[in-house]
C-alpha cells in the first residue's frame, strides 16, 4: 500500500527564523536601538532645559529646520553642513515636554514591532546585530528626512521651525501597516508576510491616516491659537515608510 502523499507546502507565507524569546528582565522588552533613539531625544531635551535661555534658543534655531530658510540654498545658510544638518537634527529636538512625551510614547509603541521584524530576519552574530540596528536607524532617520522635505515641498515659504520626531514615528507606523496590521497576522511576529501596496489592508489604513491628519491636525489643532502642527511632515513620513519598508527588510536579510 502506497503511503499517503505529502501535503503541498504553503507558498503564500515566507518562512523566517523566529526571533529569540523576549527577556522578562528587560523593561517592556524594547529593543536596544529603540531605547538608544529615545535616549538621544531625552538627552537633547535635557540639555536644552539646563542651558541658559539664549544658548538654548540659538541651538534650537540651528538644529531645527525653517522651510523658507532652507530653500534659500547652501550659500545663504553658511555652507553645506549648516544647510543639511537640520534635516536630521530637527527630529531629535522637541519644543515642550508634552511634545517629547507624546512622540516617545509613539516611538516605544511603533518602534519595537519594526525592530523585532528586522531582528527576526537577520542571522545571529555581531555583524547581523549591527546590520539590523543600522537598517532600523537608517529607516527611522530617512522617514524623518522625507517628512520634513515634504513640508518644504508643499510650503516652501513657511517661516515656522520644524522640530520633533513625529514624521519618523509616522514612518514606523507606515512600516507596520505593510506587515502587522492585517486580519491574519494582527500585530504578528516576524513570520507575517508583507501586504501588497494596493491591498485592502494598506489602502484602508492609509485612507484612515489621511483623514485623521486632515480632521485632527489640519482642522481641529490648527484652530487652536498658537498651535502649529506639521501635518505635511506626518503624511510624508508615513508614506515614505509605507513605500520603502520592504527594501529595508530585504537589506536586513543581507546581513549574516
Amino acid at each position: 500500500m502506497n503511503p499517503p502523499p505529502e501535503a503541498a507546502p504553503d507558498l503564500n507565507y515566507r518562512v523566517h527564523r523566529e526571533p529569540p524569546p523576549a527577556d522578562p528582565k528587560r523593561i517592556f522588552n524594547v529593543p536596544g536601538i529603540v531605547l538608544f533613539i529615545a535616549g538621544l531625544n531625552f538627552l537633547f531635551f535635557g540639555l536644552m532645559f539646563f542651558l541658559p535661555d539664549r544658548t538654548a534658543t540659538l541651538i534650537k534655531l540651528s538644529a531645527g529646520l525653517i522651510p523658507s530658510q532652507f530653500t534659500q540654498g547652501i550659500e545663504a545658510n553658511g555652507g553645506f553642513l549648516r544647510w543639511a544638518s537640520p534635516l536630521i537634527s530637527h527630529m531629535f529636538m522637541h519644543m515642550s515636554s508634552l511634545h517629547l512625551a507624546l512622540n516617545m510614547v509613539l516611538l516605544i509603541t511603533f518602534g519595537p514591532p519594526v525592530a523585532a521584524r528586522m531582528k527576526g530576519l537577520s542571522k545571529v552574530g555581531p555583524l547581523g546585530g549591527i546590520g539590523r540596528a543600522s537598517m532600523f536607524l537608517s529607516f527611522y532617520i530617512l522617514c524623518g528626512v522625507a517628512g520634513v522635505l515634504t513640508t518644504v515641498l508643499l510650503d516652501p515659504r513657511q517661516f515656522v521651525l520644524a522640530a520633533g520626531a513625529s514624521a519618523a514615528v509616522a514612518g514606523l507606523f507606515g512600516a507596520m501597516v505593510r506587515f502587522a496590521l492585517n486580519r491574519a497576522t494582527l500585530f504578528g511576529s516576524s513570520t507575517a508576510k508583507i501586504s501588497p501596496l494596493l491591498s485592502p489592508t494598506v489602502l484602508i489604513w492609509s485612507i484612515a491616516v489621511v483623514f485623521a491628519v486632515i480632521i485632527i491636525e489640519v482642522i481641529v489643532v490648527s484652530g487652536i491659537k498658537g498651535a502649529n502642527v506639521a501635518w505635511e511632515a506626518h503624511l510624508g513620513g508615513y508614506f515614505f515608510g509605507l513605500l520603502t519598508y520592504p527594501f529595508f527588510e530585504r537589506a536586513a536579510k543581507a546581513y549574516s
